[in-house]
This record gives structure tokens, sequence and C-alpha cells, in this order.
């Protein structure tokens, strides 16, 4: 886990080159998480990140 309190932002890097990370939004009052796959199967890595948040 890593965290970066200037931004707000919450990085989680996990396993395989996947990477959330999770903000405030700047303009509402919700959360949003972003996924990101790196160098691995773009399929994959989605449903890593939706098995990650479930």
């Amino acid at each position: 886990v890593e965290e970066y309190p200037e931004a707000g932002l919450l990085r989680l890097v996990v396993a395989g080159g996947i990477r959330v990370q999770v903000r405030p939004s700047g303009t509402e009052p919700k959360v949003k998480i972003y996924g990101e796959g790196v160098g691995i199967d773009p399929t994959s890595a989605v449903e890593a990140v939706i098995a990650l948040l479930a």
C-alpha cells in the first residue's frame, strides 16, 4: 500500500503487475477507483481487479 496524502490517493500494489488506485472525486461526494494491469493480458487484469474489489 502506498499513500499520497497531497493528492488524497491510496495505491494498492498486488501481485502480477496489478495496481488499484483509490481517490475522492474532486467535484462530487463519491470515491473513484482505478485499476491498472501492466504487461499482462487485459482480460485477466480486469478479472483480477474485480476479484480484488469484491
